[in-house]
């Protein structure tokens, strides 16, 4: 494990990712752009979901780019997905490879569909209290 300083530049920072095998969320305040960063520069996130908005973003981001595997709900399965993700240097590979290309072709790269599909949830959550709403007495 090492540490950094805080880089001085963007370029400066998202160069650092180049020698990061996995990247260890923090909690309870998740991370958002830096967890899209990581996946970005192609180095998985391993993250412990909370009960709050602010200890669930990663989880939201991890679940979009279809690593749900990597979100944990407690600090002894955290340690052990890391663990079993550090063991795994054939998936790490892979992942490093091909983590751009799945974060780019996810929802969250594509806003006009994510909001059409956002409209669309709130459209079937308003008719679902309408139809609530007119079957009471």
């Amino acid at each position: 494990m090492r540490f950094e300083a805080i880089a001085n530049t963007l370029p400066e920072h998202l160069g650092w990712y180049g020698g990061v095998d996995i990247a260890l969320d923090t909690f309870p305040f998740n991370g958002a752009t830096t967890t899209f960063q990581a996946l970005w520069m192609g180095v998985p996130v391993v993250s412990l979901a909370g009960e709050t908005f602010i200890s669930r973003a990663a989880e939201s981001i991890l679940h979009q780019a279809d690593l749900g595997d990597l979100v944990v709900d407690s600090p002894a399965a955290y340690v052990a997905c890391a663990r079993e993700l550090a063991g795994d240097v054939t998936r790490l590979r892979t992942l490093r490879s091909s983590l751009r290309d799945r974060i780019a072709s996810s929802p969250m790269c594509k806003p006009a569909a994510y909001a059409r599909s956002i409209e669309a949830a709130y459209q079937e959550m308003w008719g679902k209290w309408c139809a609530k709403s007119n079957a009471a007495p």
